[in-house]
């Protein structure tokens, strides 16, 4: 299963990475995410945070990999309550314009037994509780068309579902 969100938000790109960019940023911006633990692992190589500790939505993620260059980093689900598996997840930013970045975060994971269509209604909806966060923190940079032609959720490779009128509709000249 992939969820991918978006977000067209009116700011530079490095000033946008700085804000809400960090790993450890995410409690800065997301409603749902109250706290937010950071810590080295016991390596002490890999940063690990912990959303919401001690509640019923704690979960324990791992920094897999983090590129500030390329403005993204990747990371792991270690626990949840949830049933899911092999959950990993991609955090990017992308450069729209001089004023304008595309925010896009997307997480792909396996239903565990007891796992069903409302534990993928949850997953989405913190991810795009996260994207309308950040569009009202941020002035909103639109490109055109609705936001909903960036929202997929797939269970594999599918094309988003636009809001257009049926084909030939705009054409019809007939008269009553």
């Amino acid at each position: 299963m992939t969820i991918t969100e978006t977000a067209e938000i009116g700011a530079d790109i490095e000033s946008l990475w700085k804000d809400v960019g960090q790993f450890g940023a995410l409690n800065r911006w997301h409603p749902g995410v109250t706290r937010l633990d950071v810590h080295r692992d016991a390596s002490g190589n890999a940063k690990v945070r912990t959303r919401n500790p001690g509640t019923p939505e704690e979960q324990v993620e791992r920094l897999q990999w983090n590129d500030s260059a390329q403005h993204c980093y990747g990371y792991s689900l270690e626990h949840t309550n949830m049933p899911v598996h092999a959950f990993a997840g991609v955090f990017r930013l992308e450069r729209l314009a001089d004023r304008a970045t595309r925010v896009i975060w997307s997480v792909q994971f396996e239903l565990s037994a007891g796992g069903d269509a409302r534990t993928v209604d949850a997953v989405q909806q913190f991810l795009h509780t996260g994207m309308d966060s950040l569009s009202a923190r941020y002035r909103p940079w639109f490109l055109g068309e609705s936001r909903g032609v960036e929202r997929d959720v797939t269970g594999g490779e599918s094309e988003p579902v636009r809001n257009t009128p049926p084909a030939g509709a705009w054409n019809d000249t007939s008269s009553n």
